[in-house]
């Protein structure tokens, strides 16, 4: 490529503006534009990459001339220009004054002006008065425009200052004033501008522009806005006062920028206005005002824009005679007076009020997309009338929204029945998912969209998640969507309503946010930052999570604002997602959210196993959307061809038959019929004439895809390549993610897709380029052979991982691996590990996200590159099926866990791993009441691994033998001296620990001898070692030996309260709810009282639960039953806690612990005599034939008899009939 091309190129992506030729002329933005555009689509992407060596300098010089009004210290000079708003002339003895409120200028301009200016005689303009004043400062030979902000100077206000001029390398090109420095005196900041000369805009509309002024004026507005937004910035303060006109010169310039994501704030919890820029709530954007649930972007500018000119073509504002409350619910709820609009169309003409009224649109969608298509318009609209025609261009102009999202017609029964469910969530009803299904392009999600605008007075709180078709098995794809709508909306929230809802999240969640912070770090900011304590199982972390969602959702949806929680697309939807869903309808504390869902009711292809039986349950409710009646394809076909007259019968009925009433399917006909000259619009009858025909002809011959085929087929061969690349990625990416994802530099591939851009195929919605509609990716992704779309995902995945490893690129690794998934390696590819590495890789941040089934579908993906390379890969394929096993025995697949955990090779795994192993299958053998396989393996190890020497049958003496060697390693050290232990550095041992730790459970069915043994070898290993997490528990179960065997209380009661100290004063926190529990059961009652021993095992069970450390949170419970019936509680309480821990020990699938809290339970039921509520189907069932199964062993475990028989004695001797 030649240099003026590369010039041109990379000047238009840093929005070079007009500048005047060497003959003198002047090229707009548009013609620019296009004329770059033009010379570089016939060249191949990988052809540009020279252009990255070309700078902003080189574009800086490839114009002729630069600012009209220059710094001296730039070389230029000039006559001082008229006066604007305000002129005032301050020339006391050579210093500036101040005005009121603001800071002397002489300090904060003397260091900027070149030694031949003076501050002397210096000619100073007061341009706008506001928060921020500006001035323009003529000096004898330069000229400078200042911004001030008045005093006293808000955190707002300099956090604007700051960033306009931390944004000057963007604000190049002659479309915005350049900031030249940001000066601060006295602690008053101050902003000094290049001033290129010319009156702001606010002068020129207190009276109404003729229709040819009000085109000048408004297209250079429109250029500077779209130069703007084509290098990223969205201005969000757009108001006539922030526009510099240069009316000689054709040209404005643009100021008052503002950071993205400032959203208005009006007043303070107690009403008090503050930071109120009172001219910008004339101009505000719904979206801005933080009073809907939208997030500002480049088309909140547009609706500014929108305002600016109905005050250019009127004189007044869209809303005058306001108060600022008053401005703030009109933007959002009130259309712009009819009369006035009325009157506007007899003065200026019907196309351009329509253009002003598109950009007032409430909804973004309903907008221009784009500052570059309001150009367009312009530019067509001021040449029609040059020409004295009659402009009729919008007519002739197909859809300008491809989104049918923006239209909705019909429907009103469906609507009605969404507005009851919102209205009736919090009641007694039974809780449903609202599902919207109808075929692609049915308008599932337009009818959402118009729930949120028109909920007929019941506001509520919405957070969407769209389900994507390739998210596969990405863990909370979807709910990590829906929760980022929900946090963006939440910190637009006005300041008194965002402490409320902190509040209600502080008390909802406590200590619990932190799992759901590590599962999605972007919730931070709203939820605040907290060290994360994983549960003790993997199952326990789950159910730890889900009740972490749940109380999450609970703060949002309240009884006067309930959550409406929208998935689209549910065919899609990820399977982690889907149970949060289910847990979320199950769960009272989310009464106050209403989930709907959208989806295809007939084509689910690649839809996930999981979602049709969860469909199959009573707990859907569906709304069906059938096909548009001919009245509202008629109603559809006048909003396509922005019309207000009465389309053809004829026509409509053909277009009814031909797209079978689908609102999709029509718009892409309508504009397919437009574009082939099949419809024509008739400009002397001033109606559409259409070829029925033809029309008719095509009712055969095209779907939705072919016809949007049709329209991708025409784009050039570099903006093809470019959305092939989104499509293959599947999901809403940024700019650099589709760059990396091609290996091509960002800037061409912004220009690549431009194109795709103007046809709205796709969309740019905060910085992520989309499909406009999921059947324009399947148009595009058709585009490419089954063996071109495997192969494409393969390098997109080696792309994305080579730029996230060489340029921190912040790439999910699900969507990395989703694309290497799809590889076909030959088995001696070396690549195969690499590949399989990166998927583990997934599968273990899917498994700490408590996503298990995702985990194992990475885990069996990352399996099979390298089944046939187990003398290779032998480690890795080992640690592959480790985690396959855990992640299935946390989904409770106890057969096929049990089976691959054996089958493990142990020697090829490291030491850490092999003692999880072991673990694993001891927490597994001991919920299954396996226990003598759990002693088998947990003997075996500790002999094999450390060398610890367990015997299964206890010699006499070896008690005895092992409590001496405590007493030794002991030797009477006080509590402090404990406590002030080394940390254990020996990972053998430290291993050993945590194996004889979950061995104990395991032990103490089988032989109180073997428990007592095993406690006093963990104690004296910590005594030996050093402390550990486990030391704390071995600490608190002293007291089975060292109090019940040999009577030394004194020596329980140290130990106890050292286990009890270690969790706060050395962070040894893992096992804290088991040592709160063993306090208050094996301790305390040997030392203390019952009612002191109850509170301890009130807080072991709070903080088990809390933990997720679910065998002990039952244990605990049990515990609590006993104790009440030992202390002669509350008959009643005991009931209570024997029903919740019977229900918690059936859903951890405890059978030990369920037998004996059965057996509680008829103990109670007999103390009281009534029943107790077990969940059996049989509420009148005999607990004697359940102690009579017991007894003849059908159970196979003995502490299940050893239960029921003790307590029966217990009743026996209590009421009598010992005998029988």
């Amino acid at each position: 490529m030649d240099r003026s091309v590369n010039n041109q190129l990379m000047g238009f992506q840093s929005a070079s503006r007009s500048a005047r030729t060497s003959e003198g002329g002047q090229c707009s933005h548009s013609e620019h534009w296009a004329d770059a555009r033009a010379r570089y689509r016939h060249l191949p992407l990988t052809q540009y990459c020279d252009s990255r060596t070309v700078t902003r300098k080189n574009v800086w010089q490839s114009t002729t001339i630069r600012t009209t009004l220059r710094s001296s210290r730039f070389g230029t000079t000039h006559a001082p220009r008229s006066a604007g708003i305000c002129a005032v002339k301050w020339t006391i003895e050579g210093s500036l004054l101040g005005t009121p409120g603001n800071p002397p200028l002489e300090r904060i301009l003397k260091n900027y002006i070149d030694e031949k200016d003076s501050l002397a005689g210096a000619r100073l303009t007061l341009l706008r008065k506001g928060p921020v004043e500006l001035y323009r400062a003529q000096f004898l030979q330069s000229t400078l425009i200042a911004a001030i902000p008045l005093a006293p100077v808000s955190d707002a206000i300099r956090e604007q200052l700051r960033y306009e001029y931390s944004i000057r390398d963007k604000l190049v090109g002659g479309f915005a004033l350049r900031p030249l420095r940001y000066a601060v005196h006295n602690q008053n900041p101050a902003l000094l501008l290049d001033d290129p000369g010319g009156r702001l805009l606010s002068e020129l509309v207190s009276e109404a522009m003729t229709p040819d002024e009000f085109l000048r004026h408004a297209l250079q507005v429109a250029m500077s806005l779209s130069s703007a937004h084509k290098v990223g910035l969205v201005h969000g303060g757009l108001t006539p006062s922030n526009i510099l006109v240069q009316p000689a010169d054709h040209r404005t310039n643009l100021t008052g920028f503002r950071a993205q994501g400032r959203i208005l704030a009006l007043a303070t919890a107690d009403g008090a206005e503050y930071e109120i820029d009172r001219e910008y709530l004339h101009y505000v954007a719904p979206e801005s005002t933080g009073r809907v649930n939208r997030i500002p972007d480049e088309r909140s500018d547009l609706y500014s824009l929108g305002c600016i000119y109905f005050h250019m073509l009127t004189g007044e504002v869209v809303f005058p005679g306001l108060a600022p409350w008053e401005l703030v619910h009109a933007h959002v709820a009130r259309r712009p007076d009819d009369d006035a609009l009325q009157n506007l169309r007899h003065q200026v003409g019907g196309p351009i009020v329509d253009l002003v009224c598109r950009l007032l649109a409430k909804e973004p969608n309903e907008r221009y997309q784009t500052a570059a298509d309001v150009v367009a318009e312009l530019v067509t609209l001021r040449s029609l009338y040059q020409a004295k025609s009659s402009p009729s261009i919008s007519r002739r102009r197909p859809l300008g929204l491809f989104q049918s999202e923006a239209l909705l017609v019909g429907r009103r029964l469906e609507i009605d029945l969404l507005r009851r469910a919102i209205h009736d969530s919090g009641s007694e009803k039974k809780r449903s998912l609202w599902l919207v299904e109808g075929p692609a392009g049915i308008g599932k999600t337009t009818l959402i969209n118009h729930l949120r605008k028109d909920s007929d007075g019941k506001s509520f709180e919405f957070a969407h998640g769209k389900c994507e078709l390739e998210d596969g098995f990405t863990p909370y794809a979807s709910l990590f969507r829906a929760l980022n709508t929900l946090s963006r909306a939440a910190l637009a929230y006005p300041p008194s309503q965002y402490e409320q809802l902190q509040r209600r999240l502080r008390d909802s969640l406590a200590e619990e946010s932190s799992i759901i912070t590590t599962i999605f770090p972007g919730l931070t900011g709203l939820l605040g930052e907290q060290a994360h304590k994983p549960a003790i199982s993997p199952q326990a972390e789950r159910s730890r999570f889900l009740e972490a969602i749940a109380r999450l959702l609970s703060a949002f949806g309240t009884p006067d604002r309930p959550l409406l929680l929208f998935f689209d697309d549910l065919q899609w939807i990820d399977e982690a997602t889907l149970e949060v869903v289910a847990y979320v309808m199950r769960s009272v504390l989310c009464r106050h959210v209403v989930v709907v869902a959208a989806m295809r009711d007939r084509q689910i292809e690649h839809q996930g196993p999981h979602v049709q039986p969860f469909l199959s349950t009573n707990a859907v409710e569906r709304v069906p959307l059938g096909p548009l009646s001919e009245r509202e394809v008629g109603s559809l076909l006048s909003a396509v061809l922005a019309d207000s007259t009465d389309s053809s019968d004829t026509l409509v009925s053909a277009l009814l038959r031909t797209a079978g009433g689908n609102p999709l399917h029509t718009i892409q006909l309508v504009r397919s019929l437009i574009a082939d000259d099949v419809m024509v619009y008739d400009e002397s009858a001033g109606k559409w004439n259409a070829s029925l025909t033809d029309v008719e002809a095509r009712s055969n011959k095209s779907n939705v895809v072919e016809l949007l085929s049709a329209r991708v087929a025409t784009l050039p061969e570099n903006s093809l390549v470019a959305i092939q690349y989104l499509a293959i990625l599947a999901e809403p990416s940024s700019v650099d993610t589709v760059a990396a994802a091609m290996s091509v530099p960002e800037n061409l591939v912004a220009l690549a897709l431009q194109d795709a851009l103007d046809e709205q195929l796709i969309e740019l919605r905060d910085g992520q380029y989309a499909f406009a509609h999921d059947r324009v990716r399947d148009s595009v992704y058709l585009t490419l052979s089954e063996l071109q779309r495997d192969q494409k995902h393969v390098e997109v995945g080696v792309n994305l991982r080579n730029h996230v490893v060489k340029n921190e690129l912040k790439t999910s690794a699900f969507v990395i691996a989703k694309h290497l998934a799809r590889a076909t390696l030959p088995a001696a590819d070396p690549r195969r590990r690499q590949f399989a590495s990166i998927i583990f890789e997934a599968a273990l941040k899917a498994k700490e996200a408590t996503a298990y089934e995702s985990a194992i579908s990475y885990l069996i993906d990352a399996r099979r590159f390298l089944e046939d390379r187990v003398n290779l890969d032998g480690d890795l394929l080992s640690l592959i099926e480790l985690r396959l096993g855990e992640c299935e025995f946390a989904c409770m697949r106890v057969a096929p866990a049990s089976e691959r955990l054996a089958a493990i090779r142990t020697q090829l795994l490291e030491s850490e791993h092999r003692a999880e192993l072991v673990r694993l299958r001891l927490a597994m053998y001991v919920a299954l009441g396996q226990t003598e396989q759990a002693l088998d393996i947990g003997y075996r190890y500790l002999a094999e691994e450390t060398g610890i020497a367990l015997s299964r049958e206890i010699e006499p003496g070896s008690l005895e033998l092992e409590y001496r060697r405590f007493l030794e390693l002991y030797a009477g050290r006080t509590a402090d001296e404990l406590l002030a232990l080394p940390f254990m550095n020996d990972d053998r041992v430290r291993n050993a620990m945590d194996v004889m730790t979950d061995l104990i459970p395991a032990v103490q069915f089988t032989s109180k001898e073997l428990v007592e043994v095993l406690i006093l070898r963990m104690i004296n290993l910590s005594l030996e070692y050093g402390l550990c997490d486990a030391s704390s528990y071995a600490y608190i179960c002293l007291s089975f030996v060292a109090g019940a065997k040999f009577g030394d209380y004194t020596t329980t009661a140290i130990f106890g309260r050292v286990a009890m100290r270690l969790p706060k004063e050395r962070g040894l926190n893992l096992y804290e709810g088991r040592v709160q529990m063993c306090f208050g059961s094996l301790s305390l009652p040997w030392t203390g009282p019952a009612a002191e021993a109850k509170q301890h095992l009130e807080e072991a069970a709070e903080l088990t639960g809390r933990q997720g450390d679910l065998t002990f949170a039952v244990y605990s419970r049990r515990h609590i039953v006993t104790n009440l019936l030992f202390s002669g509680g509350s008959l009643s309480e005991a009931q209570k806690v024997a029903e919740d821990g019977l229900k918690l020990a059936r859903e951890a699938r405890f059978a030990l612990v369920i037998d004996a809290f059965m057996a509680q339970a008829w103990f109670i039921r007999k103390l009281r005599g009534m029943p107790v509520d077990i969940s059996l189907p049989d509420s009148s069932v005999d607990y004697a034939e359940l102690l009579a199964d017991c007894i003849s062993g059908e159970y196979q475990r003995h502490i299940a008899a050893f239960a029921f028989w003790t307590y029966r004695l217990q009743a026996s001797f209590l009421w009598g009939g010992r005998s029988s």
